[in-house]
């Protein structure tokens, strides 16, 4: 793909804070980086030196630590005496790259491993055609350095700017997925064959490394503390929820095998060959789009997609879920200027229903898909709307059970920072109160089956299990995306 050229990213130098961001590892990088790359790289040309390295902290990770790193160069750099038409190679003043830095404090190398072989190698056997991808300029196990996108996020200045960007993010989501269809990562999780598959998660997305039976365990501890705290709020935000109706749909859904919903969204799918790439962690906030708003029929419209740190293998109809659950979707009434990812925003369901429309005729569509007859034929419309329903409540039970530890990390990380963390734990209530009003809409309340009840045993092996815990569940030894 053009906007994914394959690069000696893995320079042997321990990056592991930006204070490791000399001017000397950064002019080796650069070094190997551009090495070769001609008229493809956003650099005309390689500088002999990097004289200066400015870090400013970009304050968007939460498990990882993200900074832009501005690389001063020399203004010019003249040709070499054997270059017999003498031209003079331009550089530019500055050169700006993101570095992702792994926490201390957090580690999470499995993520770290995940996108650094998405940049190195996965992208190279994918059909990412609909999206564009940073270049990357060094991939190891405690850094990645990408060039930065000179673009701007969530360009939603009015609303129907915003609505029209949510349309095309669903129809490019839609287009990978289609594109892929079948998507296998060759992973079995044996160690033989480890090291020939493509590096990604074997079970992609954002929650997916939680089991069933966590779920189980965990749901029941935890969703009034969720439910009630989110609509304390509820005249505040302007959300319609039923309450009444989402607490007895969570009493009797913590009666149930949890563990039999976890297996129909992420291994009955799977069999019925209802899988694909997906990128895990897909809303609004990851979408980049150039500045430029001239309709140049030259120029590149495909937007930029960033942070592939749970990306692979995995149930189109998840991602979609998680989608439309951390994207907002605006209301048809709420015309002042706003953004896709800033809280608050009331869910629309006709407009919701409309943009599934809209990502499950892309994903048919003869144009978009090679494989339109397969995905036909393993997912049907009627199919769709019963997956959606057990995927939005799945990502409902993903939401309780991580959202005390999600808190007390965003809280305890943000202030070693130094950052008011209030931005984000509203963000995490707006998410909860759109994943709520999912539960309570026809989305849900039509189309989902309980799985079957608890039995005796697994009741009693339930409660057993809290009392050796010895905890609340607050707090966890570990966190585990």
């Amino acid at each position: 793909m053009d906007s994914a050229m394959k690069r000696n990213t893995n320079v042997e130098l321990d990056l592991k804070c930006p204070d490791d961001l000399t001017p000397e590892c950064m002019t080796e990088l650069w070094r190997q980086a551009y090495h070769g790359a001609g008229d493809n790289s956003n650099v005309s040309t390689r500088p002999t030196t990097i004289h200066r390295v400015s870090i400013t902290p970009m304050n968007e990770g939460v498990l990882s630590r993200v900074v832009t790193v501005e690389l001063g160069t020399a203004t010019s750099q003249h040709a070499t005496s054997g270059d017999t038409r003498g031209v003079v190679h331009n550089v530019p003043a500055f050169t700006l790259w993101v570095a992702k830095f792994q926490r201390p404090s957090l580690p999470q190398p499995d993520m770290f491993a995940v996108e650094s072989a998405f940049y190195t190698r996965a992208q190279f056997h994918l059909d990412l055609s609909a999206i564009r991808t940073p270049v990357a300029i060094h991939c190891a196990p405690h850094c990645i350095i990408l060039e930065k996108i000179q673009a701007t996020k969530n360009d939603t200045n009015t609303t129907t700017k915003a609505r029209i960007r949510i349309e095309q993010l669903v129809v490019t989501m839609a287009t990978v997925h289609a594109s892929n269809w079948g998507f296998q990562n060759n992973h079995n999780d044996t160690e033989s064959t480890r090291k020939n598959d493509l590096g990604l998660s074997p079970r992609a997305g954002i929650g997916a490394a939680l089991s069933g039976l966590d779920k189980e365990r965990t749901f029941g501890n935890f969703w009034s503390r969720l439910v009630d705290n989110t609509l304390e709020e509820e005249e505040i935000s302007g959300a319609i929820i039923d309450k009444n109706r989402v607490q007895t749909f969570c009493q009797a859904l913590e009666n149930q095998r949890l563990r039999d919903l976890h297996n129909r969204v992420y291994d009955q799918s799977r069999k019925r060959g209802i899988q694909t790439f997906i990128h895990g962690d897909l809303h609004a906030g990851n979408f980049i789009w150039d500045d430029d708003d001239d309709d140049d029929d030259d120029e590149d419209t495909r937007p930029w997609l960033v942070d592939w740190a749970t990306c692979g293998p995995g149930n189109p109809i998840a991602e979609l879920s998680f989608f439309l659950t951390v994207t907002s979707i605006l209301s048809k009434e709420k015309d002042e200027a706003t953004t896709m990812s800033d809280e608050p925003s009331l869910q629309d369901m006709p407009r919701v229903n409309e943009l599934i429309d809209i990502y499950y005729d892309t994903l048919t569509s003869t144009k978009s898909a090679l494989h339109s007859e397969r995905i036909q034929k393993s997912l049907p419309r009627n199919v769709l709307d019963e997956m959606l329903a057990d995927c939005l409540v799945n990502q409902f039970v993903i939401l309780v059970c991580y959202d005390q530890v999600s808190r007390q990390l965003v809280q305890t990380v943000l202030k070693e920072d130094g950052l008011d963390p209030s931005k984000l734990l509203r963000h995490f209530d707006r998410v909860n109160r759109i994943s709520l009003q999912y539960m309570s809409s026809p989305l849900v309340q039509d189309h989902f089956q309980y799985p079957p009840a608890k039995s005796p045993a697994e009741i009693k092996e339930q409660a057993t299990w809290w009392q050796q815990q010895g905890t609340d569940g607050t707090t966890t030894g570990s966190f585990q995306i």
